[in-house]
C-alpha cells in the first residue's frame, strides 16, 4: 500500500499490525488473478492509516439489458473502482452480442446490435495494473426489430361473399429507418367476409428476414360491392276465389342453375322481394286459367335483386263435398248415404268416386249417392270420396264407416248352483235386422242342463259332479250371421 510498509505511529511492521484481523476492516479476503483467485493478508497503509488490502469493486450493477437489432443502444455504464489509490482499471467483456463493444478505459458498452440474441451472458471484468481483477454478469436480449409500414399496400375490390383472400394485395413498403425491409402483405384474417360498402381491415407485413426482424400490422380500406341475387319464383297452383299469398321464391347466384350456392341475405334491414300475380281478381266471374307471376322490390345491405325472372299461377275451379263424417251399418244390412259437393266458379258436371268402401257398397258417379248391401267383414272402413269436374279439379273428403255386427250377444255372467239343484238362466241376444229369427245353441254345460234354442233360456236340475264348466252359446239368425260367448258355471 501507498505511504509505507510500518506503522510510524507505534514502529509497529505490518505483519504484527493487521496480521489478527479478523472481520471487517483489514480483514484477509480473495482477490483475483490471471493464475486464480486467492487469500491474501492485509497490510499497513500509512495513506490511510489502516490496514489494507488491495480489491476493485463495480460502481453499481448494470442490470440486465434488452435492446433492438439495428438500433444503436444508450450507452450501459460498467465501471469499477480499487481501493488502492491511483491504480488504473483496464475493461473488458465477454459474449457481448455482435455490434456492440465495451471501451477499455472507461467501461461504457456502445455500438448497434448486428445480430438477436435472447438472454445472453455476458461477462465483464476491471483489472489493474497489479494483475487483480473483478467480474460482473450482465444478461442481454437483443429483440427482432418492428418494421413501420411507410407505404401500405392496396387491395383490389372485391364482390360480397368473396372472402379476403380473393382480393390481391399490390404496393406497400415497410422500413427500419431509412432501410426497406424486403417482405410481403397478406390479411391478417383472410378466410373474413367483410360486408359491403368501404371497409377497414386488418394486413400483416411478414419480413423475409424473420430472424432479425418482427412481423408488422396495419389497416388498409377494402372495396366490396353488392353481390346481385336472381329472384326465381315458384309456379303456384291456387282455387278460384282463394286470396293469392305471397308467392314463394328461391334465391340463386346465376338466373338458370337451381344447384348454385345461394347465400341467403342475413343483414337486419333485408326486405324480401314480393312475388305476385297482378292480374289475379278474387272472385272475378271468368279468369283466364293462367296467370303470371312477376317479383319486385327486395333491398339488403349486401345484396342488389335482379327480379325479371317469371313464373306461372294455374287457377283451379273449387269444388267442396259435403257429407256425413261417420256412418254405421249392421253387417248385411242395406245402406245408403247421400253426397253433395259444389263447383266454383260455375256449376260444371261433377264426377264421383269413392275408396276403401265396404263390400257390398258402390257410388253412384253422377249423383254421388253411395248405396248398397253391405257383405263385407265387421270393422272400421276409412272411405275416400271424390268428386271431379270437366277441367280436371277436384276435391276430396274423408269419412269412417263402421260395419257392426248383425247378430248382438251379450255375454253371461258366471254362474254358480249346487248339485241336485235347479237352474235357470236367460241369454239375451238381438239382431239388428228387423224381423230375424234367433236360433241358441250351447256346448259344454254342467249335465243336466239345456238351452231353449227359440227362447235362449238355458234350465234344468244340475247333475253333474262338483267342478267348473265352460259353456259356449251360438246364436244364429234366419240369414246365418252368427255370435257366439263363453261364460263359467260352478258346480258346487
Amino acid at each position: 500500500p501507498g505511504g509505507g510498509w510500518w506503522n510510524q505511529t507505534t514502529g509497529d511492521e505490518t505483519a504484527d499490525e493487521c496480521a489478527w484481523i479478523t472481520s471487517g476492516q483489514g480483514a484477509m479476503t480473495n482477490i483475483s488473478l490471471a493464475t486464480g483467485s486467492f487469500p491474501v493478508q492485509s497490510i499497513w497503509s500509512n495513506a490511510t492509516d489502516a490496514c489494507e488490502s488491495s480489491s476493485i469493486t463495480f460502481n453499481g450493477t448494470p442490470g440486465n439489458q434488452a435492446d433492438v437489432f439495428g438500433a444503436a443502444i444508450a450507452p450501459v455504464d460498467a465501471t469499477a473502482s480499487d481501493s488502492l489509490s491511483g491504480q488504473p482499471l483496464t475493461y473488458s467483456a465477454a459474449g457481448l452480442p455482435a455490434g456492440l463493444a465495451i471501451d477499455a478505459a472507461t467501461g461504457v458498452v456502445t455500438g448497434t446490435p448486428t445480430e438477436v440474441v435472447n438472454n445472453a451472458s455476458v461477462v465483464i471484468a476491471a483489472t489493474d495494473a497489479l494483475g487483480i481483477s473483478a467480474s460482473t454478469t450482465v444478461k442481454w436480449t437483443i429483440a427482432p426489430a418492428r418494421p413501420t409500414i411507410t407505404t401500405p399496400p392496396i387491395s383490389s375490390p372485391i364482390t360480397y361473399g368473396d372472402a379476403l383472400r380473393d382480393a390481391t394485395l399490390s404496393g406497400g413498403t415497410a422500413t427500419i429507418g431509412t432501410t426497406t425491409v424486403p417482405g410481403s402483405f397478406a390479411f391478417t384474417d383472410s378466410a373474413a367476409i367483410p360486408g359491403a360498402g368501404t371497409q377497414p381491415e386488418s394486413v400483416t407485413f411478414t419480413p423475409v428476414n424473420q430472424t432479425d426482424y418482427a412481423s408488422a400490422t396495419g389497416t388498409i380500406d377494402v372495396t366490396v360491392y353488392t353481390a346481385q341475387l336472381y329472384v326465381i319464383p315458384n309456379a303456384q297452383s291456387i282455387s278460384f276465389g282463394q286470396i293469392e299469398p305471397n308467392d314463394p321464391f328461391t334465391l340463386r347466384t346465376t338466373p338458370a342453375a337451381p344447384s348454385s350456392a345461394v347465400r341467403r341475405p342475413s343483414d337486419a334491414r333485408y326486405v324480401a322481394p314480393i312475388c305476385k300475380a297482378a292480374a289475379y281478381i278474387v272472385d272475378a266471374p271468368t279468369l283466364p286459367s293462367h296467370q303470371t307471376i312477376a317479383c319486385s322490390g327486395g333491398s339488403d345491405a349486401n345484396y342488389t335483386f335482379d327480379t325479371s325472372a317469371t313464373a306461372q299461377l294455374t287457377v283451379v275451379n273449387a269444388i267442396e263435398i259435403s257429407v256425413a263424417s261417420r256412418a254405421n251399418t249392421p253387417q248385411s244390412a242395406s245402406a245408403r248415404l247421400t253426397v253433395r259437393a259444389t263447383d266454383l266458379p260455375q256449376a260444371q258436371p261433377l264426377v264421383y268416386s269413392a275408396t276403401g268402401l265396404p263390400r257390398g257398397l258402390s257410388i253412384n258417379r253422377s249423383t254421388g249417392e253411395i248405396s248398397g248391401r253391405i257383405s263385407g267383414v265387421p270393422g272400421t272402413y276409412e272411405v275416400r270420396i271424390t268428386a271431379t269436374d270437366a277441367t280436371g279439379a277436384h276435391g276430396t273428403k274423408t269419412i269412417v264407416w263402421h260395419v257392426e255386427d248383425d247378430v248382438v250377444l251379450t255375454r253371461p255372467a258366471t254362474r254358480t248352483t249346487l248339485p241336485e239343484h235347479a237352474a235357470r238362466l236367460r241369454v239375451t241376444a238381438r239382431d239388428l235386422i228387423a224381423h230375424r229369427r234367433l236360433h241358441y245353441s250351447a256346448s259344454g254345460l254342467p249335465r243336466g242342463l239345456a238351452i231353449n234354442a227359440r227362447t235362449g233360456v238355458i234350465s234344468g236340475t244340475v247333475t253333474a259332479h262338483a267342478g267348473t264348466y265352460r259353456a259356449v252359446i251360438v246364436v244364429t239368425d234366419s240369414h246365418g250371421a252368427r255370435a257366439s260367448t263363453t261364460f263359467t258355471w260352478r258346480v258346487g
